[in-house]
């Protein structure tokens, strides 16, 4: 309001219950910025549906989930990073998006402008002069159509250092989200699945404990559809979508998913993620964990299947790292990356 007379404008009054309060940031108690009383009371209606990602309070966290501000910070974590000239000069070999000399490997440092909805390979250092810019040129249609595509990091860093910090994780993926938003953006929530990788503080990571792949498929349709977008902009009052924000943030549990909803989510979610030999671990760890009737439908969404071609050497192959297996070691997806 910016008018005393706005006080007693019927569209301008907004109330909430302490109960309706608790229910929609019961880790805060805080108030979320309503424009109208119908986004108030839609907002409401949503949550005494849909449980918050993480009750600090009850102690309920049915994804089991726990965040990491990313993997390295820009700043502090800069002595352990590498540019492509110096890793050159060190004899290391380009394969993909990856450094290799012999056994040694560096990975490529993900930032959050290279993701976007369903597309790790949003944005590209390749060709850049520098990395001052707050975007980055996105691959055009025709890039994004070959499965051997990788986008460039400005910075890598080893392995052993990934693995490390990533402690007991052990799949060959993960989840991150862009923590420098706007209410106003095009989209505010901005989740991705990316290949396993260096992550910078930007890119905050989710790390869900559950042996269950195909639901994951699930909870990254949640993050990224469009009335989930609408809850983030009724909630964030600044440009930082912090952690506190997410966890409150309405995220339909694992039990939510039956085995008919698993069959319609999953198949889409893949043919929207598994677009490149990259995020083939993702999808054969899908794969290895699902039932005939789950592998039934993925080759449905797929359509006829064409017999496994190897990923591309060189360019868009990221060698000594197995990309038809699944992250905990399990067995190969029989299916190439979906069309972009």
């Amino acid at each position: 309001m910016t008018r005393p007379e706005q006080a007693r404008d019927p569209r301008r009054l907004i109330a909430l219950t302490p109960q309706d309060i608790a229910r929609i940031n019961p880790n805060t108690r805080t108030l979320p910025i309503f424009r109208t009383p119908q986004d108030a009371a839609l907002t409401r209606a949503i949550y005494r549906r849909v449980p918050v990602l993480v009750n600090e309070r009850t102690g309920e966290n049915p994804w089991r989930v726990s965040f990491k501000q990313g993997l390295f910070n820009m700043s502090s974590d800069s002595g352990l990073f590498r540019t492509q000239d110096a890793l050159e000069r060190e004899g290391f070999t380009l394969q993909g998006n990856r450094f290799v000399k012999g056994e040694a490997c560096y990975l490529p440092l993900y930032e959050a402008k290279m993701i976007w909805h369903y597309d790790h390979r949003y944005g590209t250092y390749a060709g850049a002069a520098g990395r001052g810019s707050t975007q980055l040129p996105t691959p055009d249609d025709a890039a994004h159509a070959d499965p051997g595509f990788v986008v460039q990091p400005w910075y890598w860093v080893r392995v052993e250092e990934v693995e490390a910090r990533l402690g007991n994780w052990k799949r060959k993926w993960l989840i991150g989200f862009r923590n420098v938003t706007n209410a106003t953006n095009e989209r505010t929530a901005i989740f991705s699945l990316l290949p396993l990788a260096g992550v910078g503080n930007s890119l905050p990571i989710l790390l869900l404990d559950t042996k269950r792949t195909s639901v994951v498929a699930c909870i990254v349709g949640n993050l990224s559809a469009i009335l989930f977008d609408w809850i983030a902009r009724q909630k964030l009052a600044g440009v930082n979508m912090n952690f506190f924000y997410v966890e409150q943030f309405p995220v339909l549990p694992p039990h939510a998913y039956g085995a008919a909803d698993l069959r319609y989510l999953v198949p889409r979610v893949l043919e929207l993620t598994y677009t490149a030999w990259d995020m083939a671990p993702f999808a054969a760890d899908v794969w290895s964990e699902a039932d005939d009737d789950l592998r039934a439908a993925i080759r449905a969404q797929r359509g006829v299947p064409s017999p496994l071609a190897p990923p591309p050497e060189g360019e868009g192959s990221n060698p000594p790292s197995p990309l038809g297996r699944g992250g905990q070691g399990g067995e190969g997806i029989p299916l190439p990356p979906f069309k972009w």
